[in-house]
């Protein structure tokens, strides 16, 4: 499922191995008839970080649009005109 989302894309080959291990804490804990209130807290803390739920990609500021089927939106400015503001 995590493979699915469009942002995975971009993982790279270290984000594929938190994820995995992550997977295993939580076979852990289901295993585990339960498992401890820590386990659960690392993995609720690590589902935000690789923004698997849809309230960490709110906070993340993750955002699936849509693209435009006319090409590219626009010209995208440069990082040097915001430098001194």
């Amino acid at each position: 499922m995590w493979s699915q989302m469009p942002h995975a894309a971009l993982w790279q080959p270290s984000d594929w191995s938190f994820a995995m291990e992550t997977r295993e804490l939580l076979a852990r804990a289901t295993d585990d008839g339960g498992g401890s209130v820590a386990l659960w807290s690392e993995i609720r803390l690590r589902e935000k970080a690789m923004a698997t739920t849809f309230d960490s990609r709110q906070s993340l500021r993750i955002r699936y649009v849509t693209p435009d089927k006319d090409g590219p939106a626009g010209p995208v400015s440069p990082r040097d005109d915001y430098r001194n503001l």
